[in-house]
C-alpha cells in the first residue's frame, strides 16, 4: 500500500538584491521539492545567495517551509498546484536525526555543546559521535562529526563512503564538512543551521580540481525545532562559557520555536 501523503504546493519566488530565487523541481527519490535557497537561511544574505548561485541542491522536504493547499480549486473545479509526495524517505531522515538528537542530549547532559551525529550506510547506523571537550579547556577538534568519522574509519569493514549519509544536529562547520568530503562522503543531513560557522556553503565549483567535481547532496532543517531547543537551553544556562556572546549564541536565543 502506498502510504505517501499527496499534497498540493504553490510555488513562490524569493528575491535577494532583485535577483530571483526559484523553487526548483527535482528528481529526488521522494519526488518532493528541491530548494536551491532556504527561506530561513535567506536572512543570511550573501551566504544564501552563494548557495543558489553555485547550483547546489538543498532539499527541503517539509510542509511548513512551503505554502500548501490541499483543496484549492479553480473556477471550473480543477485543483491547482503540483502534486508532491512526502513518503518514507522523509520519515527515514527524521528517524536517524532523532538518533543524532539523542547523542546531542547526552552531550548537553555532560555540559558539552549539544551536537550529535550518526552515520548511516544502507539503512544501518555504522558510527556515531557527540561533541566533546567544549568545556574546561575547549578544543575545536573533537566535533561530533570528526569523532563519528574516526569511529567509521576504524571499522574493519570496507564501506563505500559515497553511500554513507551523515546526520548532524547542527550544520557541519567548514573543518568537519571538508574533512568528510575528502574522505568520500557526499550526503549530508542537518537539523539546525550554523549561522556563524556553517561550512556547507563552500563553493566547490570554484575550488581546485579535487573539489570542483564533487556532487554533494544536502538536506537542511530536519527536526530543526528539536535541535534549536537544545541550543537554546545550552546558551541560556548561567554556566555557559563556550561561544558565550557569539553571533551564534545571539542568533539562537533570538530564534522563535
Amino acid at each position: 500500500m502506498n502510504r505517501s501523503l499527496m499534497i498540493y504546493v504553490d510555488f513562490r519566488i524569493f528575491t535577494y538584491n532583485a535577483k530571483p530565487f526559484k523553487i526548483y523541481s527535482t528528481s529526488y527519490p521522494m519526488n518532493t521539492c528541491g530548494l536551491r535557497i532556504s527561506p530561513r537561511l535567506h536572512r543570511r544574505g550573501e551566504k544564501s545567495f552563494a548557495r543558489q548561485q553555485m547550483g547546489r541542491k538543498i532539499f527541503r522536504p517539509y510542509r511548513h517551509l512551503l505554502r500548501l493547499s490541499h483543496t484549492r480549486q479553480t473556477s471550473n473545479g480543477e485543483k491547482t498546484g503540483r502534486v508532491l509526495r512526502f513518503d518514507e524517505e522523509t520519515m527515514e531522515h527524521e528517524k536517524y536525526m532523532r538518533m543524532a538528537l539523542r547523542q546531542a542530549r547526552e552531550a548537553l547532559s555532560a555540559g558539552e555543546f549539544p551536537v550529535g551525529c550518526v552515520m548511516v550506510y544502507d539503512g544501518e547506523v555504522v558510527a556515531s559521535g557527540r561533541r566533546s571537550n567544549s568545556v574546561g579547556r575547549p578544543n575545536e577538534i573533537d566535533h561530533a562529526e570528526i569523532l563519528a568519522l574516526r569511529a567509521l574509519l576504524a571499522d574493519d569493514r570496507s564501506l563505500d563512503l559515497g553511500r554513507v549519509t551523515v546526520y548532524s544536529t547542527m550544520e557541519p562547520c567548514l573543518m568537519c564538512y571538508a574533512t568528510m568530503l575528502v574522505n568520500g562522503i557526499r550526503r549530508f543531513v542537518f537539523s539546525y543551521e550554523d549561522a556563524m560557522g556553517g561550512g556547507t556553503n563552500l563553493p566547490l565549483p570554484m575550488l581546485s580540481p579535487l573539489y570542483s567535481g564533487m556532487n554533494v547532496t544536502i538536506v537542511g532543517e530536519v527536526l530543526r525545532n528539536e535541535s534549536l531547543a537544545l541550543f537554546k537551553e545550552f546558551f541560556s544556562s548561567p554556566d555557559c562559557e563556550y561561544l558565550q556572546s557569539s553571533l551564534l549564541a545571539t542568533y539562537t536565543l533570538n530564534q522563535q520555536m
